[in-house]
């Protein structure tokens, strides 16, 4: 039996794993429950011709092959990058859920999160490191939007992960119209869609990642002419985010930037996925951040270095720290103290405040 073949038949029995891996010459690996990688019993010696298969309509000629997709496998939806090494053909595959989850399901608070989705106008952006569920929470929060009440979405995505139905009937009775569209094979990209999205009337514009100035400037003219804007970046934190956004910029125009930031922001959610304490799951910790209370004045006047003092003291608007939400899980047992300093903005101010 060929791999492609065998991986159709597998992939109906694959939960408990977030990531495969793929390599010319070896058996498949995966990472069980996002831990360590194990070796998959009876997976056939991956050959040549299994990606040509597999990855049907992806050229694997290219000596320097970087590409990233998605696919479908028996049902189940593989976000895919593609690449060489060493001059052979290997590929990282992340399983996407079957259902997407509501905010709540992932453990964001949904009050918060449905707060959000109400703003007319505005951004919002999810931030974290590779894996930490960004793509998963931006699509959460759209679909539960989506559901409440009718509108028109527009995604940019690169690639597509979720395919999502075009129409939503809503709960109070209206329609949701959702366009979903791929870099590389519907428009060229981020800017020049963002661009083309204005023009179509959306009342959410989703982005898929946040990657140049180009893209960060339609961005932010989206966001401050009628449009809720949905964006993911990748930094550790979210005042990390909007300093990120801001260092596009010449700094001759960071002035500026930093008054349309303090307009546009909504809320900027920094999310990590940290292994449970049994090692069999991951648990979602996040912080939020909003322009509430001493925030967007600071962000105005780009004194960002400011942020995380006034977010200690913007709990009465909704805003959270990652630490706060790392020894809430502490002390309800679902991760471990380790883990918790681990991914700490300061781990040692964390552990002695944990073991006080």
């Amino acid at each position: 039996m060929h791999f492609a073949e065998w991986l159709e038949q597998w992939s109906g029995h694959s939960e408990g794993y977030s990531d495969l891996r793929m390599t010319e010459g070896y058996p498949l690996a995966a990472r069980a429950s996002g831990m360590s990688n194990v070796a998959i019993p009876d997976s056939p010696i991956i050959q040549e011709r299994d990606f040509a298969l597999l990855f049907e309509g992806h050229s694997m000629e290219s000596r320097s092959l970087d590409e990233d997709f998605a696919i479908t496998v028996t049902g189940r939806r593989y976000r895919v990058n593609l690449y060489r090494e060493r001059g052979k053909l290997a590929a990282s595959l992340r399983l996407l859920q079957e259902h997407i989850p509501t905010p709540g399901d992932l453990g964001l608070p949904e009050k918060a999160i449905m707060r959000f989705t109400q703003h007319s106008q505005g951004l919002v952006i999810f931030t974290g490191p590779t894996g930490s569920g960004k793509s998963t929470s931006t699509v959460s929060m759209m679909m539960a939007a989506a559901r409440e009440r009718g509108l028109h979405i527009v995604t940019i995505e690169d690639p597509i992960e979720y395919l999502l139905p075009e129409q939503i009937k809503t709960q109070d009775g209206t329609l949701t119209t959702i366009h979903q569209r791929e870099v590389g094979s519907d428009t060229q990209n981020f800017h020049l869609a963002l661009r083309s999205a204005l023009r179509q009337n959306p009342n959410i514009i989703s982005v898929g990642e946040v990657r140049d100035r180009e893209t960060a400037e339609m961005l932010l003219k989206a966001a401050n002419t009628g449009h809720l804007v949905l964006a993911t970046m990748h930094t550790k934190s979210a005042p990390g985010a909007v300093s990120r956004l801001i260092d596009f910029f010449e700094p001759e125009r960071q002035g500026a930037v930093c008054a349309d930031l303090a307009d546009a922001i909504v809320a900027v959610i920094s999310q990590a996925l940290i292994p449970s304490t049994d090692k069999t799951a991951r648990v979602l910790a996040y912080e939020i951040m909003t322009t509430d209370g001493g925030v967007g004045p600071q962000i105005r006047k780009g004194k960002l270095e400011q942020i995380p003092n006034e977010m200690r003291q913007g709990a009465s608007y909704g805003m959270t720290r990652m630490d706060d939400t790392l020894a809430k899980l502490v002390k309800e047992k679902r991760i471990t103290i380790d883990e918790a300093v681990r991914h700490s903005a300061s781990p040692e101010e964390f552990r002695r405040v944990l073991v006080a």
